[in-house]
């Protein structure tokens, strides 16, 4: 696991936290919840272009080659970057960095993610129209998904140039060298604990956002296909059950807290992803 090379719990004033969001593992949640501990012009929130109708963290966004034209200096003020991302950006930050992240289930986050491009069809979101009239179909189509996607995220990038075991050991050596936190959906109040206690942050409320509704139900998937697709995902399985194992080694060395209701530490006006959500709302009514 990341060694705490600090004197108590408290963040390094020169250090860039950098949540790496695995899609449909809680992120949003996740993101609402850290964003609250940083000012408006400390974060840097890395996203596509393609998905405009998605949360906005910050006034400062663009994607990964956005950012990494920006000259050093500006790189090199951020003390928060989130968003989707494979593991490495922190090559491209002129400061000490820690990783952040969250894991889970790989078949659970497959049937969200599934649910999530349905819904997105629904709303027109594809502008060729393209949508996925089975969860097979999408599977098939959307291999990078459907084939261990929370590895390749975390063990960079490159995949296909190593082997599946070479890729497992590579991601689980990420997690353990530059990873500060790792937690689980399947355990979000405890992950958000740990970080409350690592940190020192004051507070640390707690937000579920972007929850899948209507999504497939294992139970409505061909049985057989459900059985391939757990054997594909062997990789993913084995990387969330060593987050777990992570996330149990950071609560015995630092404890963990009840999320906190308390009000943020924000001037009165909403914040940026807050006014941003509303922009959303208001061009599509």
């Amino acid at each position: 696991m990341w060694e705490d090379t600090t004197e108590g719990t408290a963040e390094p004033k020169h250090e860039t936290l950098i949540f790496l969001h695995v899609p449909k593992t809680a992120g949003v949640s996740m993101s609402r919840t850290i964003i609250r501990q940083f000012a408006e012009d400390e974060v840097y929130h890395v996203r596509s272009r393609a998905h405009e109708r998605a949360p906005v963290f910050s006034k400062a966004h663009g994607t990964i080659d956005d950012f990494r034209r920006l000259p050093e200096t500006e790189r090199g003020r951020y003390r928060l970057i989130l968003g989707h991302m494979h593991f490495g950006l922190h090559e491209h930050v002129p400061r000490p960095c820690a990783y952040v992240t969250v894991l889970r289930d790989p078949v659970e986050r497959l049937l969200s993610h599934y649910g999530q491009f349905r819904r997105m069809a629904e709303n027109h979101e594809f502008p060729d129209g393209h949508g996925f009239s089975t969860f097979e179909e999408f599977c098939k189509t959307k291999w990078n998904a459907a084939d261990n996607h929370q590895t390749r995220f975390l063990c960079g990038t490159e995949f296909d140039r190593y082997s599946r075991a070479e890729n497992l050991e590579r991601a689980k050596e990420n997690l353990r060298r530059h990873f500060r936190v790792v937690g689980t959906m399947e355990r979000f109040d405890e992950t958000v604990g740990v970080l409350h206690r690592v940190h020192g942050w004051p507070d640390v409320a707690q937000f579920r956002d972007n929850v899948g509704r209507g999504r497939l139900q294992r139970e409505a998937v061909d049985q057989e296909f459900l059985a391939y697709l757990e054997a594909l995902n062997c990789l993913d399985r084995d990387l969330h059950a060593l987050a777990g194992a992570l996330l149990d080694t950071a609560i015995a060395r630092y404890g963990t807290s009840a999320p906190s209701p308390a009000l943020p530490r924000q001037s009165p006006r909403k914040p940026f992803f807050l006014r941003s959500a509303l922009r959303n709302v208001l061009r599509r009514s």
